[in-house]
């Protein structure tokens, strides 16, 4: 009896496989993801960096407080067009300023690996962190 068609053995082993190469591509993509939202994390990091040099150049002070409130005046004063928020959460990033508006803080949680992190800034956020700290040019 000869019959056209695949039999149920085959029609498995083809869903298998199919369901393996699925999860393969799932899981890069969401690697891919993670990253490029990390990349984008530093990348605002500098920005706000960018906006708080061209603050202190006019201000001689960074802005003071405690947490990511402080950094609206880059946006009100025309230093940055927006203040950037966490790609994944929407959320502020950390900032942290002395009290005589000498020195800053900025923190980021960021989903995969640590880059080089300022030893003499530690942020308050949990699990992987970008940390930048900023004295005022000499």
């Amino acid at each position: 009896m000869n019959t056209k068609g695949f039999t149920l053995v085959e029609m498995l082993i083809v869903l298998a496989i199919i369901g393996i190469l699925t999860a393969v591509i799932i899981a890069s993509t969401t690697l891919s993801r993670a990253k490029a939202r990390d990349t984008r994390r530093i990348g605002d990091m500098k920005e706000i960096q960018l906006g708080l040099a061209l603050y202190y150049d006019v201000n001689r002070a960074y802005p003071i407080g405690n947490d990511a409130s402080a950094l609206t005046v880059l946006t009100s004063q025309k230093y940055i067009p927006s203040l950037p928020t966490d790609p994944l959460t929407n959320g502020n990033y950390e900032y942290v300023s002395s009290s005589p508006g000498t020195t800053y803080c900025l923190g980021v949680t960021l989903e995969d690996a640590i880059p080089s992190d300022s030893a003499s800034c530690t942020s308050a956020l949990s699990g992987s962190t970008a940390n930048y700290k900023a004295q005022p040019p000499q």
